[in-house]
């Protein structure tokens, strides 16, 4: 069966064996074997393999499982590409950057959560380099964005054309209340669904980290040809991400459908056509290269 009449049959049934179980339980989790643990090296089947010097420096022994610690909610802004992003965007960005302005909307509805007597769970903030949906938002750098588009997950969102006194402010709510707003008044940006049914996340942050910054866009380039290959593209999203913690466990993904996501980390090119076959299409989740997943 080809990966575009797969992806038909399963993509009902995915988000249940994928996504939704909390890090680091396994319960009623699908694994299935690392179908390239006995593969020969280099690849005999073509794939480009990771200079020397990086395949050195990745961490190899220490168990995944647990690497990512619990969290409830992403935020994911589109500006500027995986090369030019600082090393840390939490500490060397302005306070009136978009990264800063959105994690003080997170904090300040934490702390009203908490407040309330509520547990509000973490919150993730990340860059990612391109938008997914295909506007045109998120080509300022980093540092100068005004004006993008913000992705919302476990609640498969996106804000467009927020800025980002708006985007503090939503996220306030979000994190407050527990939910998103049901609308945004006007002139406030548009709050629409996201509309390909996956998203692959690949961490290419490599002034963090030179390791994803090497192994980052190789697997997205993978990832791009995989799609293409198998008319995949326009249901399935990729695009790379900043610091999502593990850089010693590269290449690290994220594959995310409502209402949770699968961490992967010590991802190779070979990986990356069984990933979208058994993980994005059947549910199914290779045990050797789980890290975990968000809390339900």
């Amino acid at each position: 069966m080809s990966l575009s009449n797969l992806f038909g049959k399963v993509r009902d049934q995915a988000s249940a064996a994928i996504f939704g179980r909390p890090t680091p339980s396994t319960d009623n989790v699908e694994f299935t074997e690392d179908p390239c643990l006995t593969c020969s090296a280099p690849c005999a089947e073509g794939h480009a393999a990771y200079p020397d010097a990086i395949v050195k420096s990745i961490e190899t022994k220490d168990a995944l499982l647990g690497t990512m610690k619990p969290y409830k909610r992403h935020a994911m802004y589109c500006a500027g590409t995986g090369d030019a992003w600082p090393g840390s965007l939490e500490d060397d960005l302005a306070a009136d950057a978009f990264q800063s302005a959105i994690r003080a909307g997170a904090e300040a509805g934490t702390k009203a959560a908490e407040g309330a007597g509520r547990n509000p769970g973490r919150t993730i903030i990340s860059a990612i380099d391109a938008v997914p949906e295909g506007h045109s938002e998120g080509s300022e750098s980093v540092t100068d964005v005004k004006q993008t588009e913000v992705l919302l997950f476990p609640d498969y969102k996106a804000l467009r054309g927020v800025t980002a006194a708006e985007a503090s402010s939503i996220v306030n709510e979000w994190v407050a209340n527990g939910a998103l707003p049901a609308s945004v008044p006007a002139p406030v940006a548009e709050l629409v669904d996201l509309t390909h049914e996956a998203y692959v996340f690949v961490c290419v942050h490599k002034k963090r980290d030179k390791r994803c910054g090497v192994t980052g866009p190789m697997l997205i380039k993978e990832f791009n040809h995989a799609l293409e290959d198998a008319g995949l593209s326009d249901k399935v999203a990729v695009a790379g991400i900043s610091h999502i913690g593990g850089h010693k466990y590269a290449g690290n993904i994220y594959s995310k459908k409502f209402p949770q996501g699968v961490w992967y980390g010590r991802v190779i090119t070979c990986h990356v056509e069984h990933i979208i076959k058994s993980t994005v299409l059947e549910g199914k989740i290779f045990k050797e290269l789980f890290r975990g997943q968000g809390t339900a």
